[in-house]
């Protein structure tokens, strides 16, 4: 708009100017010169000079046309171009964007290409329990606290979701618990008590049954108390 009001005023100063110099080039040597004759070369030149110019500015106003309209047009290509991706732009660019955001999270870290991927994969649709477990084996924590959480978080009981780590890591599930009570400051026997009334059956049950083989190492004992008396 600038550029097209800049050249109204040039075209209408330039006309005026052409109209002036040839409106009056017959009046201009008798006005300057006075009474004397002018010499015969001015007139011509006056005539020649606006000539010239007009050449120019037909010319020059052409190229500056094309000019001017090539940019437009670039201009209004470019905006065409804009507008007609403009329906799937703002979705690709977020896809993108949210892509390349969660491979430099996890590389930015200290993640291995791995935890990236995993990251990825959990968030674009993949297995939660792989997923879930290369990250945290990957972002430095223990094999077996990692798997538990997991399982924690999966809905599993803290107990069960031990046992079962234990058991994947090749132990006894009853010898597994029984460790893990133990590790956990409680009493073996205690420890197998609650782990039987896990296993299905009832506490008291595990308990007397514990009681009856207490017992009955007793009563195999008595026989030989008696034959001392």
């Amino acid at each position: 708009m600038k550029n097209l009001i800049v050249k109204n005023i040039l075209t209408s100063a330039l006309l005026s100017l052409l109209i002036s110099c040839n409106v009056n080039a017959g009046f201009w040597n008798r006005e300057t010169l006075g009474s004397e004759a002018s010499p015969g070369w001015v007139a011509p030149a006056v005539k020649g000079g606006a000539s010239v110019a007009a050449l120019l500015f037909v010319f020059g106003g052409g190229y500056w046309k094309a000019h001017y309209n090539s940019q437009a047009e670039i201009e209004s290509l470019r905006l065409q171009l804009q507008n007609a991706r403009g329906e799937d732009a703002e979705a690709t660019v977020l896809k993108v964007v949210h892509d390349s955001a969660l491979v430099e999270l996890a590389t930015r870290s200290g993640g291995e290409k791995n935890s990236a991927l995993a990251a990825l994969r959990s968030e674009l649709g993949g297995e939660k329990n792989s997923a879930l477990a290369a990250l945290r084996g990957e972002l430095g924590g223990e094999k077996d606290s990692a798997l538990a959480d997991l399982r924690s978080e999966l809905g599993g009981e803290k107990d069960s979701a031990l046992a079962a780590l234990r058991s994947e890591l090749g132990g006894e599930k009853d010898s597994a618990l029984a460790d893990l009570r133990s590790e956990l400051g409680r009493d073996k026997d205690l420890a197998l008590a609650d782990l039987r009334s896990e296993l299905g059956r009832d506490k008291d049950l595990a308990l007397a049954e514990e009681s009856s083989e207490e017992e009955g190492s007793q009563d195999s004992r008595d026989p030989h108390q008696y034959s001392l008396w």
